[in-house]
């Protein structure tokens, strides 16, 4: 369950971050630049939760 919504939630942060990088002003762009690759490795890590049992225990 937990890789689950880490994975649906990393994606969907990556795509808001992507979005935002490229067609919001100054500051907004930063931040979400910033924060990209971590929703990306949330997504990474929501897969392998997914693949891999106990993963994260």
């Amino acid at each position: 369950m937990i890789g689950a919504l880490l994975a649906v939630g990393g994606a969907a942060g990556a795509g808001w971050a992507l979005r935002a990088a490229s067609s919001r002003r100054r500051p907004l762009d930063v931040v979400a630049a910033l924060l990209a690759p971590l929703f990306v490795i949330g997504f990474i890590v929501g897969v392998v939760t997914l693949f891999v049992p106990r993963f994260l225990h």
